[in-house]
């Protein structure tokens, strides 16, 4: 099975680039939507309760926001 992953990202978040770049150390693909180009998203995660970058939506997961190398580790055992 394969896991859709989106990451949503703002400028200048250091754990914004890690998370990228773990996941290409790990050769998994990603989406990646800025949300400085895109407000309508921002606003959206903001009255979800979400304020952290990035945030990572992965199919069939709870959404998580920051760096987590524990949970993305685990998607390259699929």
């Amino acid at each position: 099975m394969t896991n859709k992953i989106t990451i949503y990202t703002r400028q200048g978040c250091i754990q914004c680039k890690m998370t990228k770049v773990f996941l290409n150390n790990i050769k998994q693909e990603y989406t990646e939507i800025d949300l400085d180009k895109n407000q309508a998203i921002l606003e959206r995660f903001k009255n979800e309760g979400f304020f952290a970058t990035p945030i990572v939506e992965i199919t069939g997961q709870e959404i998580f926001t920051g760096f987590h190398p524990e949970i993305l580790t685990k998607l390259s055992n699929y």
